[in-house]
């Protein structure tokens, strides 16, 4: 009899997580109000507290889940045996990574939220717990499934993550953010040099001096 009760808590966990979504995208995180989200999602204030206790644990879910679809976009982990394999699985990284963050909805969301981000400790506490999750989480995990095949030796998989991962946001930064217009979304040949670039810095398991 447990199992109905489950289904019950995460359908109205996504149902409010969904609201909260489209009222952050559409107004940011200083304009949003938790009654705001209660209304649209349908449910009580006692409901939505029991699941989010604040606005900043709502916007960090919503912060969690936009990041997290990056990984679902890239398909699940498997063994990566070579180079080439290697070099797709980033390719896919940095294809979705511009994607999912070089939308209209996204790129309004994100100018707000960095705005935020000096001003709301929430805010701020939400984007550097998340990304470094997420984004360098994910490239770290790739990088760990080719070494554990002997394919590259990372020296220092956090740090080799964000060298990966600052190279592809400044396409977000440069030609999303500050653009006066639609954003400009790299071709596959720029991203492609972005990863060969980077797999050139990791030496081969056994090249290393």
């Amino acid at each position: 009899m447990a199992k109905p009760a489950v289904n019950r808590a995460a359908a109205k966990r996504a149902q409010i997580t969904k609201a909260a979504r489209e009222v952050f995208l559409e107004r940011g995180y200083a304009a949003t109000s938790m009654d705001a989200v209660t209304a649209l999602a349908g449910v009580s204030k006692q409901t939505i507290y029991s699941y989010f206790p604040s606005k900043g644990e709502l916007f960090a879910d919503f912060l969690d889940g936009e990041l997290g679809h990056l990984r679902v976009d890239v398909g699940a982990p498997a063994p990566i045996t070579s180079m080439a394999q290697l070099r797709a699985t980033l390719l896919a990284v940095a294809t979705a990574l511009v994607r999912r963050f070089m939308r209209n909805d996204t790129i309004n969301l994100l100018r707000v939220v960095l705005g935020d981000a000096y001003r709301v400790p929430e805010v701020r506490d939400a984007v550097r717990d998340v990304i470094p999750n997420q984004l360098f989480g994910l490239v770290e995990a790739i990088l760990g499934a080719a070494a554990a095949e002997g394919v590259v030796e990372p020296p220092q998989p956090g740090l080799t993550a964000r060298m990966f991962i600052g190279p592809v946001v400044s396409f977000v930064i440069l030609d999303g953010l500050l653009v006066d217009g639609p954003p400009r979304l790299p071709d596959a040949h720029a991203l492609g040099y972005v990863v060969d670039a980077f797999l050139a810095t990791l030496a081969p398991a056994g090249d290393r001096p």
